[in-house]
């Protein structure tokens, strides 16, 4: 699916040139999820609410980054699997045409805040994965068998400004494309890594003619 992907959109990930830093986002863990994630692993969890109950918050709390950055890689996962349509099938709504988990929120140092949608086999699929389905902008990463987590990297689209904080939030009552609210959920973040902002390199004077 790399390859599929860097090949068909002729882009090449930035962390496919520049190394991953690790962000340490353990003291915002919230949950070790008994029955979802193994034996003492922690993660931060929140529920995607739907047509049942659910146990875990609507958002987790605001994690910060205080940097420019060139990517952000998400290290996340569902709970259990949720729906979707093939997009030809609903050919004029392709964003509609699969479940709506939840979204990443992420603040600028100026004041802007965007909306990163997360959406199931387009950027997320679920722990167990037993269809062994495939997600066209997520890159599955095995973490003990039999679950995965999948590397989601969200390209900064204003490099030069710092980004001061980022929180997960879940979706609530979302209506599929059959016109019905999808059922309670839980998305896992489990790791996030940083692509650092590039430095221009230093331009060299001319030399003067001899």
């Amino acid at each position: 699916m790399p390859d599929i992907r860097r090949n068909l959109s002729g882009v090449l990930e930035p962390s496919a040139t520049d190394p991953r830093v690790p962000l340490d986002i353990s003291p915002y863990f919230n949950f070790d999820a008994p029955g979802i994630l193994a034996h003492g692993e922690r993660a931060v969890v929140i529920g995607s609410r739907g047509s049942d109950d659910n146990p875990y918050p609507q958002h987790s709390s605001w994690i910060p980054i205080g940097r420019d950055v060139t990517s952000l890689v998400f290290l996340h996962a569902l709970a259990k699997p949720a729906g979707y349509v093939t997009g030809d099938n609903h050919i004029f709504d392709f964003a509609d045409s699969a479940d709506l988990l939840g979204w990443y929120e992420i603040e600028y140092e100026d004041g802007l805040t965007i909306t990163v949608p997360l959406r199931y086999r387009w950027n997320i699929l679920d722990l167990k994965n037993e269809t062994g389905t495939v997600a066209y902008q997520a890159d599955a990463l095995a973490r003990g068998e039999p679950t995965k987590f999948y590397a989601f990297e969200w390209n900064n689209q204003r490099l030069g400004k710092a980004i001061k904080q980022f929180r997960l939030n879940g979706s609530r009552d979302f209506t599929n494309f059959k016109g019905q609210t999808i059922p309670s959920n839980a998305v896992i973040l489990a790791a996030v890594s940083i692509v650092s902002k590039r430095e221009k390199p230093k331009q060299q004077d001319p030399p003067f003619p001899k």
